[in-house]
């Protein structure tokens, strides 16, 4: 059985380990998958255009201030830019208008080109939405801020331009924003057949859109599935940590995709915004300090009270401190991260470990991917317009669980091993036990029969030996009688025969012993004329009393008995047994003298009846009538008795 058992076990955890490497497998497709999507995406985005491709990218672009309905004319003030353009808005969070127009050439157009030849506008990146036209006839409407609404969209957008509106020659582009983002967000401008956009198109809508959905929903349901684990065994600390960062992130991503804002619920939602980030990095960061062994206190306080006070001065201030939470207080916890990541990755080179090695590579890339996404924003390196944190979430969420499941089979082996030994421990202390009760149960027979051999020798001492003793002495003295002598020899031989039946070593019933007792008794009483007569009542079948109980009931009766035959000048005599589980009383009635007999005649016999009824526990009472001697002998019934009715 016990081969079975470590083969089942090994199998277990040869099979729970080979999860965790799928587990590193998939992580390592998956970060893969992801770099060369972004990395050709990226590519594609940043190429010129070419007469090969029949595509073209607009990355000039003029630009104006202004709440006109319609498009302003020439002379209105129109500033040239370089797209994309992410410019911070002249007055902060309110709103403002802003209008862009782009121009292409078209060598060619008309209403009769086939489906293969119509073109198509892609925008990666219009972060406030916008109202498009093409040479003056309406393209899309693309949601965008108003007073009752604020647009944030991070997804592309690709349109189809009505081939009516398309000219031979140069073409006009013109896009109409409500702006409320503390930047600008109009990227570049690619026109071409769907055959060439709509790929890029859905590789980047996945890449930013659906990734992020998809992160969200793994990174909420593995962050409430760890912290159920967690909550039930509250002592791993790592895996509450985890699991909280799991629900921060994911609640980050799903507010940054809310693309729609009431503007009664602005403040709202960049509050929680600031509350998911800041809740994510402090866990981020006592998270890897705390798995890499480098614990500091004072640090995770200082950290924590920095989080909660941002959070409560924009709630306090509102969003005019939008702008110096962003550029300043969010910034703020780089060092704090860097500090941790740099902590793991010390920690993964000296341990040299799979885990720590994963750990402080995929915390790596997402502290890179975190200060990306802020150059982004802040507009520096002329970085592509586009946000890249939630691509490593997946990649960093598998390496955590491999990392955690490692620790979790490992110390899932650690604990069958400790079970292995306790187990071997605990069956060696079982048989050290056997061996001592076996030899305390030795100890114990011996002691038995050694305290049986005195009682029986103390029994044969004062029974036997004390009557022979008796006889040898009125021999010598030649004073007895032959019948007196046969009398006390008889009455020494029925002591023994007492003795002998009281003690039978496989039977410690006492029905049998009464029974040879009574055959004995009988024959004397009728040679002596006395009729004797035996009752019971609720006697049960078998009753255990114990060989030297028995023994001193036998010879209280027999002392009886035989003072009767003596004494008493009775011509009948009644023994009866009354039964209970808690009592056995013996009740003996003679029709004899009774109070008539001589005082003295008995004395000793009756000391030696009490004596015997106090070895065991027994209640004795001789009364003494004016026709008559009844004596009670209740005896006290043990537990153990083995009663059968």
């Amino acid at each position: 059985m016990q081969p079975l058992i470590r083969a089942v076990r090994y199998g277990s955890q040869f099979s729970l380990h080979r999860a965790a490497w799928a587990l590193w497998i998939i992580a390592a497709i998956v970060a893969l998958w992801l770099g060369s999507g972004l990395f050709t995406m990226l590519a594609n985005d940043e190429k010129p255009s070419s007469a090969t491709r029949e595509a073209i990218v607009l990355h000039e672009a003029r630009f104006i201030v202004s709440d006109a309905t319609t498009v302003p004319p020439p002379e209105a003030g129109w500033e040239s830019t370089r797209l994309p353009h992410r410019a911070r808005k002249p007055n902060g969070s309110e709103l403002v208008h802003y209008w862009y127009k782009a121009g292409f050439t078209v060598r060619s157009a008309g209403p009769a080109v086939s489906r293969e030849e119509l073109l198509w506008l892609y925008l990666p990146r219009l972060t406030s939405g916008a109202v498009i036209y093409l040479n003056g006839a309406l393209v899309g409407v693309i949601q965008s801020s108003d007073a009752a609404t604020h647009i944030r969209m991070l997804k592309p957008n690709l349109l189809l331009l009505p081939p009516l509106a398309v000219r031979s020659g140069v073409n006009e582009i013109v896009l109409h924003a409500g702006v409320r983002e503390p930047l600008t967000g109009v990227s570049t401008m690619e026109i071409g057949p769907e055959r060439l956009l709509r790929p890029k198109f859905e590789q980047r809508f996945f890449l930013e859109h659906t990734a992020a959905e998809i992160s969200t929903v793994i990174c909420l349901m593995t962050g409430l599935t760890i912290l159920a684990f967690w909550l039930r065994r509250p002592q791993e600390r790592l895996y509450g940590l985890y699991a909280f960062c799991l629900l921060f992130w994911g609640a980050r991503t799903l507010v940054m995709g809310w693309s729609v804002v009431p503007i009664a619920h602005l403040m709202d939602w960049r509050l929680a915004y600031y509350v998911a980030t800041a809740g994510f990095i402090l866990l981020f960061s006592i998270f890897s300090l705390r798995f890499s062994g480098n614990r500091k206190p004072r640090l995770e306080r200082f950290m924590t009270v920095y989080a909660v006070s941002c959070c409560l001065l924009f709630a306090a201030v509102g969003m005019p401190l939008r702008g110096f939470m962003d550029s300043y207080l969010v910034p703020g916890f780089f060092p704090f991260a860097t500090y941790s990541v740099g902590s793991l990755t010390l920690f993964a080179l000296r341990q040299r470990g799979r885990a720590s090695l994963a750990m402080g590579l995929s915390m790596s890339v997402a502290l890179g991917l975190a200060l990306h996404d802020f150059a982004v924003q802040e507009r520096w390196f002329h970085l592509t317009d586009i946000y890249l944190l939630h691509l490593g979430v997946p990649v960093f969420l598998l390496v955590m669980a491999g990392v955690l499941s490692d620790r979790f089979f490992d110390s899932l082996q650690a604990v069958e091993s400790a079970n292995e030994r306790l187990a071997l421990r605990i069956a060696e202390r079982e048989r050290e036990l056997a061996q001592s009760h076996a030899r305390l149960s030795q100890l114990e027979r011996i002691q038995g029969a050694t305290e049986e051999r005195q009682r029986i020798m103390q029994d044969m001492h004062d029974g036997v030996g004390s009557q022979l003793l008796t006889v040898l002495a009125i021999v010598e003295r030649g004073t007895a009688s032959r019948d007196d002598t046969l009398a006390l020899l008889r009455d020494c031989l029925d002591d023994m025969r007492l003795a002998i039946d009281s003690l039978a070593p496989n039977d410690p019933d006492l029905l049998p012993a009464l029974g040879s007792f009574r055959f004995r008794i009988q024959t004397r009483f009728n040679e002596a004329g006395i009729a004797l007569a035996w009752t019971n009542h609720d006697l049960p079948d078998a009753l255990e009393l114990g060989a030297h109980d028995g023994l001193q009931v036998l010879r209280i009766l027999q002392e009886a008995l035989a003072n009767v035959v003596k004494h008493a000048r009775a011509t009948s005599v009644t023994i009866d047994f009354y039964f209970s589980p808690q009592r056995l009383l013996v009740r003996v009635v003679d029709d004899g003298v009774g109070r008539t007999v001589t005082p003295n005649i008995g004395g000793r016999g009756r000391r030696n009846m009490q004596s015997r009824a106090i070895k065991i526990g027994a209640l004795l009472g001789i009364e003494h009538g004016a026709r008559g001697t009844v004596l009670d002998l209740e005896i006290p019934m043990p537990q153990t008795a083995i009663l059968a009715r």
